[in-house]
C-alpha cells in the first residue's frame, strides 16, 4: 500500500507522495532497475546505483486556472 497526499498549498496535509511524485519515483525505479539488469547481463559489477529525477509543473495548468500554462511536467 502506498499513501498519497498533496502539500498544504494544494489544500492537503502532505501525508504522502502526490501522484506526480509517485510517477517520478516509478520512472526512476524503472530506469534504475533496467540499468542494473543490463549491467548484470554484461557482467559489470556495480557497487552503487542512484537515480534522481526532477520535474517542474505549474499547477495553474493542471488545475485549469490558465489556458496559457501547459498542463504537465517540463
Amino acid at each position: 500500500m502506498i499513501d498519497a497526499g498533496e502539500p498544504a498549498i494544494l489544500v492537503g496535509s502532505d501525508t504522502g507522495a502526490n501522484p506526480a511524485e509517485a510517477l517520478l519515483h516509478a520512472l526512476a525505479a524503472c530506469l534504475t532497475t533496467s540499468l542494473v539488469y543490463v549491467a548484470a547481463a554484461r557482467k559489470v559489477e556495480l557497487t552503487r546505483v542512484e537515480s534522481t529525477l526532477e520535474g517542474d509543473m505549474d499547477v495553474r495548468g493542471a488545475l485549469g486556472l490558465s489556458d496559457e500554462v501547459r498542463n504537465g511536467f517540463t
